[in-house]
C-alpha cells in the first residue's frame, strides 16, 4: 500500500483498501483493521480526494471509521 502511496497512485491504493474494507466483515482480525487504519493514514495528504472521501464513506458505513479527521 505505501509503494502506491508513495508513487501518488490513490486511486489504486483507494480501491485496494476498499477491497480490504469488505473483508473485514469476514473476518474479525484485529490486525487487519489497524492495517486498514494505518494505509488510510497514509492517505492523509489526500482527505479532500474524492476518492478517499468515498473510501471514508465506506469504512464508516462499515463501522471501521477512522480516528483521522479529515
Amino acid at each position: 500500500m505505501a509503494a502506491l502511496v508513495q508513487k501518488r497512485e490513490i486511486l489504486a491504493a483507494v480501491q485496494r483498501l476498499g477491497d480490504v474494507a469488505e473483508m473485514t466483515t469476514r473476518h474479525s482480525s484485529v490486525r487487519l483493521i489497524d492495517g486498514l487504519r494505518t494505509a488510510r493514514g497514509q492517505l492523509q495528504p489526500w482527505a479532500t480526494n474524492t476518492y478517499v472521501r468515498d473510501l471514508d464513506e465506506k469504512l464508516r458505513v462499515l463501522g471501521i471509521a477512522t480516528e483521522i479527521s479529515a
